[in-house]
């Protein structure tokens, strides 16, 4: 795409590369000429230096670019969000700058025969060349130095190895947590403006210094030590061309709209968390950050009180002990879980759970008593979670009831007689609570609610997967795979000879771990007929598949983790490390000639019109395994109905004491499938195409054995924050997709 060489940042890009990968104003060039014979031909030598760099940045080009495309259309298979023609997407992802040395080219490396050889040559390559680009910078300071006569008074070698030493103590900067933020600021504003501002200044010092002198200096020793004259030429390059351009990339890369002097967006970003980044953090960590890290998953948007502000606090008759010790519910006598209410010092305990477990309910309701007298006393503080960051608060006010910001916290427990400075925590959060129940709980016991008792049932097809903590979405999606009639047939090995067939330990064969897992589901060995008082929780009934979740979630950040995931995400996943399982696999080990992820493979025909003009179309197709339907509010058919609700709940947040829709249940939108189906097929305008808008048209060019569809319920609210549609929407037994059906290329 050769329009792209209009866009002046291409060629601040390449500038920038050139100046970079030759050493231009770094010094590192003229230091090593200033050992050179003086009869060199330095022409040729500088010619030579500049032609081998040009020529590695090509041969570098013709590596690169292959392999960010082969990482595009991969990507692209797995995420169709990913633009499998575009590397545009790329950077959005992280495949660009310090992400492609470190993450691009591992992940293409890791694909090629011998990946383990390839990828020390790869890392030792990279340590070479950070050594050798350091003997120049290391050489360029050291030889300013030794002639500006600083370093006399110490051989050459403990002169750079002082040199060394400051650049590391320097570079500690860069491995903090804010060091990747060091290093886009130290590579923006030096590598670009700088090093162009100190090209124009060497040629302005060189050619007009001293009313010329120095260039009539300069062509001398040339002519007597080299016998070479620098005419005109040369003085026209480096008295006129060079300085002239090297100005004008200063100021195309920061004057709009061809770029901007803020390139980080530091003005309109937010700032640093306070202490992030800090060198101290490099080698001591605090106790409680693995706890943080995993509170940090679950932690939703905190908003502050509208109570905060016009709190009431009645006379302070006694003061709250900062001792734990001496905490107790008034009401129960508890010790544990207990809230204070910052208006008149209550202590209570906290809430009871559905299940009996928690705390003895006395905060909320004493919150109720005083409000039966007219007192609205809201928010409290749950004690043993006060340190001097804050704590948590929570409002017990109908239109807000969670958990809130009180900025006058400190303020407002002053008034106890509680010096937040002081306190330590001595209790968890909510939101440690909350990561500790889906990490510990049995959600087994869920099953046994309702009125009617549960029927029990047991058999092929019947077996469960034990939840092994947030494993819900891989368990749902691999039960749903492995339950169809075809990767039955391809996978059950009642006589272990896919497992027996593994080329390599079992535990690290995907094929034979999926064998395992489709043989458990659907065979009989863990669904022995029912006998009564059988134990319900008897291992010997309960697949866990720890074995499989290892592998499948081995090299993935997330996966591999023990942080709930996306399934649509787990599915696609899951389904492209099986593709490339089953393709030494097929015809040998496996049953048939066509991998797995066939099965839901399709295409989609994407066609595109201009708006105007001669109106051109372009019709391209992209193979997707899963069909992403767009959900929106606008399609609900109570929308009327929603949006009332809405309007009465947000007037109503006025007088939080007579709410019209307290105990009421705010109506969930309901939107019907073919008006998703209607929004997916209607045309998309305002599309860039050819340097013009255009239309675009979404249809299905084939249709799968199995159509995985994704509602997309995601959007960005008012706020620019992401958000998710709470709504129904109902699955018809059967659906006609009749009107998707791409029709391709049509005369006229």
């Amino acid at each position: 795409d050769y329009s792209h060489l209009a866009d002046p940042q291409v060629w601040i890009h390449g500038a920038v590369q050139i100046f970079f990968s030759l050493g231009i104003g770094y010094g590192c060039i003229i230091s090593f000429g200033s050992f050179g014979k003086k009869s060199a031909n330095f022409v040729r030598d500088a010619s030579g230096v500049a032609l081998t760099n040009c020529g590695t940045s090509i041969l570098a080009g013709c590596v690169v670019f292959p392999v960010l495309g082969f990482l595009a259309a991969e990507l692209h298979e797995t995420d169709p969000c990913i633009a499998g023609d575009s590397l545009e997407s790329l950077k959005s992802i992280g495949l660009s700058g310090t992400g492609l040395a470190f993450v691009a080219f591992p992940i293409a490396i890791s694909q090629m025969p011998g990946s383990f050889f390839f990828a020390i040559l790869f890392f030792f390559m990279m340590l070479i060349l950070g050594i050798d680009s350091q003997f120049a910078y290391i050489e360029a300071v050291a030889t300013v130095l030794c002639d500006a006569g600083v370093g006399d008074r110490l051989p050459r070698w403990a002169l750079s190895g002082l040199i060394c030493l400051v650049s590391y103590l320097i570079g500690i900067l860069f491995v903090t947590n804010a060091g990747v933020y060091f290093l886009e600021l130290f590579d923006n504003y030096i590598s670009i403006y700088v090093m162009f501002a100190v090209g124009a200044l060497e040629c302005i010092g060189l050619m007009w210094t001293r009313r010329g002198q120095t260039w009539e200096h300069f062509q001398s020793l040339c002519l007597e030590n080299t016998g070479l004259h620098l005419g005109w030429i040369w003085k026209a390059s480096w008295g006129y061309i060079c300085p002239t351009l090297c100005v004008l990339l200063v100021v195309v890369s920061i004057t709009p709209p061809f770029a901007k002097a803020d390139v980080m967006d530091a003005r309109s970003s937010k700032p640093f968390p306070e202490g992030a980044g800090c060198v101290a953090q490099c080698f001591e960590e605090q106790p409680e950050k693995r706890s943080q890290e995993a509170v940090s998953q679950w932690e939703e948007e905190v908003k502050e009180s509208k109570y905060y502000k016009e709190l009431v606090q009645l006379p302070a008759t006694k003061k709250i002990s900062p001792s734990p010790k001496d905490w107790k519910c008034e009401k129960s006598g508890d010790t544990q879980n207990l809230w204070l209410n910052l208006s008149d010092g209550y202590i209570g305990g906290g809430r009871r759970h559905w299940d009996g477990s928690g705390g003895s309910n006395g905060a909320l309701e004493h919150f109720e008593e005083e409000k039966a007298k007219a007192n609205f006393f809201p928010l409290v503080v749950k004690l043993g979670t006060i340190t001097p960051d804050g704590a948590d608060v929570y409002s017990y006010a109908p239109d807000e009831d969670n958990l809130v910001k009180d900025p006058l916290l400190a303020q407002h427990l002053e008034h106890w007689g509680i010096d937040v400075m002081k306190m330590e925590k001595t209790d968890k959060t909510l939101a440690e609570m909350q990561v500790d129940l889906n990490l510990n709980y049995d959600w087994s016991r869920i099953c046994e609610s309702g009125d009617k008792p549960l029927v029990r049932v047991r058999g092929p097809g019947l077996v469960g997967l034990k939840n092994l903590g947030q494993s819900c979405y891989m368990n749902s999606s691999v039960q749903l795979l492995l339950g169809l009639p075809e990767v039955k047939q391809r996978y059950m090995d009642a006589d272990f000879k896919i497992r027996k067939s593994a080329p390599s330990d079992l535990q690290n064969d995907l094929i034979g771990q999926v064998a395992k897992l489709a043989d458990g589901l659907n065979g009989s060995r863990y669904a022995p007929p029912l006998k009564e008082g059988e134990d319900e929780e008897d291992p010997k009934h309960v697949i866990a598949p720890q074995m499989f979740r290892t592998l499948i979630g081995r090299g993935h950040h997330e996966f591999s983790s023990s942080r709930q995931q996306d399934a649509a995400e787990f599915v696609q996943y899951f389904l492209e490390q099986l593709t490339r399982a089953e393709r030494s696999a097929l015809g040998s080990r496996l049953s048939g000639d066509r991998p797995s992820t066939s099965m839901f493979s399709f295409s989609v025909e994407e066609r595109l019109q201009e708006s105007t003009g001669s109106r051109r179309v372009k019709y391209s197709r992209v193979q997707q395994n899963m069909l992403g339907i767009p959900v929106k509010l606008e399609d609900a058919d109570n929308l009327e109905e929603v949006l009332a609700f809405k309007a009465s709940k947000e007037k109503d947040e006025s007088d939080a004491k007579k709410l019209k829709t307290e105990g009421v249940e705010e109506p969930k939108p309901l939107i019907q499938l073919s008006k998703c189906l209607a929004r997916l097929a209607a045309p998309e305008e305002g599309i860039q195409f050819r340097g013009t808008s255009a239309s675009k048209t979404t249809r299905l060019a084939s249709m799968p054995r199995y159509l995985l569809v994704q509602l997309q319920r995601y959007y960005v609210d008012e706020k620019w924050c992401p958000a998710k549609l709470d709504c129904k929407v109902p699955m018809p037994e059967t659906l006609n997709l009749e009107h998707l059906r791409g029709r391709g290329l049509q005369t006229g």
